[in-house]
């Protein structure tokens, strides 16, 4: 372990790292962590927590649907994922995750509500 997350090595010896980011201060980049594999960023994640066990809206910032939308363009997008533990503050907290959320977006599988204006 490293005061920024996880670093070790897979079953192939490639060397897996896991830096997260926000740990002290969040830094406004659109994600939480960042995966690398041989120090190639592999995959981002934006995590979200709800004391909830039912579906609910989570907020996402401007910053983070960007850089999830710059993803997507680059024809990248299954590398951002945003992770939802419910029930955050039990014994039966899970997860969930969605891929590719500007994808899902356009497809009409993830419903992004509201669309707020700085004019």
């Amino acid at each position: 372990y490293t005061n920024l997350g996880f670093k070790g090595y897979d079953e192939s010896k490639n060397l897996i790292e896991v830096r997260w980011l926000n740990r002290n201060d969040n830094i406004g980049i659109g994600y939480d962590f960042v995966i690398l594999e041989n120090k190639v960023e592999i995959e981002y994640i934006e995590v979200k927590t709800t004391l909830n066990s039912d579906n609910t809206f989570h907020r996402i910032t401007k910053t983070q649907w960007e850089f999830a939308r710059r993803l997507y363009e680059k024809h990248k997008g299954d590398k951002y994922k945003i992770y939802v533990v419910r029930s955050a503050d039990s014994n039966d907290a899970n997860i969930l995750f969605i891929s590719n959320p500007i994808k899902l977006w356009e497809e009409g599988k993830l419903i992004a509500h509201p669309i707020h204006f700085w004019l």
